[in-house]
């Protein structure tokens, strides 16, 4: 959604390889793709790496990936499986550059930031990180019509973010370590782009909010419950256990608008490895 505002053809798959390769051979195929790009998460790495080797294989299309664990990544991957971009960080403005030099020869590849490549001369460049976007009611929704997967968004549960980033530093988590500062949409706009999805797919019943740490801001959440409450519709979430220690009481507001599930990174009952990973809390 973000690229289509500059009159660039974004399609998203996600599902599973096989249709994966069907889908990346359909695309190239019938629509001139130049550039193929994947969600790498530590799960997923060798699979993709794999696929990315695959296409090399087969097709001249460019070929990058993003995600958390992007920020691991460097020149051995680019060498291994002839990946040409590594995108670290917040994606759209980087996208959008690389976009931009691939397709329209707009821009030089030193001066994307956010990106890690091969230069011509067989040289590891990694080049600075792109500044965070603070206002996050600018981004667009998730349109269904860039969508390659038949189902998107109309089944009876979706997922939402509605922020970004984590105050917090756990060692293992690729939000607290890479972005710190949290951006929050407004609830108007996470409420527009329910409402939205509500449009088009009247069987909606369940939102998953996605927001590593959605108990942050009191205040927020108890306008999201009251939307929530009058909607009719049941949610789930992530939360913070000190906060859910402190603030018993907004829990049971949040249960009372429909909340059935939250998940809490208690980690570990061990001192020890609570400390380990810089978890702040006591067991």
């Amino acid at each position: 959604s973000y690229v289509s505002q500059f009159g660039y053809r974004a399609k998203v798959y996600s599902g599973d390889v096989v249709g994966c390769k069907e889908i990346i051979e359909n695309e190239i195929l019938s629509h001139c793709v130049k550039i193929v790009g994947f969600y790498v998460g530590a799960d997923t790495v060798h699979l993709v790496a794999n696929i990315i080797k695959w296409i090399k294989g087969h097709y001249s299309v460019m070929v990058s990936v993003g995600g958390p664990e992007a920020y691991s990544l460097g020149r051995d991957f680019l060498v291994r499986t002839n990946c040409d971009y590594i995108v670290y960080g917040e994606g759209e403005i980087p996208c959008l550059n690389l976009l931009r030099l691939v397709v329209d020869g707009i821009g030089e590849q030193r001066k994307i930031k956010s990106i890690k490549y091969m230069d011509g001369g067989g040289h590891y460049i990694e080049n600075e990180m792109e500044d965070l976007i603070m206002g996050l009611d600018q981004i667009p929704f998730p349109d269904k019509r860039n969508s390659l997967s038949k189902r998107f968004r109309s089944t009876e549960m979706i997922g939402i973010l509605t922020g970004r980033g984590c105050p917090y530093h756990c060692s293992f988590c690729f939000e607290g370590a890479a972005s710190k500062i949290v951006r929050l949409r407004s609830i108007g706009n996470v409420v527009d782009e329910i409402e939205g999805v509500r449009k088009d797919n009247p069987r909606l019943q369940v939102v998953n909010v996605y927001d590593d740490t959605f108990t942050l801001d009191r205040v927020r959440v108890l306008e999201f419950c009251e939307y929530m409450k009058s909607s009719g519709l049941k949610w789930t979430c992530e939360g913070h256990v000190s906060r859910i220690h402190s603030d018993p009481g907004l829990i049971r507001i949040m249960v009372d608008s429909g909340l059935y599930a939250m998940q809490i990174g208690i980690e570990s009952g061990s001192k020890k490895v609570l400390d380990a990973y810089q978890k702040n809390i006591a067991p």
